[in-house]
């Protein structure tokens, strides 16, 4: 791969690909810059992900108590 020694990049979202591809860059020697809706990384996942309850009859570990 070609380096990219001072060029400045935007990567516009935080989340899994957002944060993969800056990773990528920085490694090859760009100056990145993030920009997202949201204030901490990867926060529109975990809002998107809603706890479930477990059914009954599951067989999940759960803590004493």
């Amino acid at each position: 791969m070609e380096p990219m020694r001072g060029v400045r990049v935007a990567v516009i979202g935080a989340g899994v690909s957002g944060l993969t591809a800056a990773t990528e860059l920085i490694s090859r020697g760009a100056n990145v810059e993030i920009w997202a809706r949201e204030r901490h990384p990867r926060d529109a996942q975990a809002a998107a992900v809603q706890e479930a309850p477990l059914p009954s009859d599951s067989r999940a570990v759960r803590p004493p108590g």
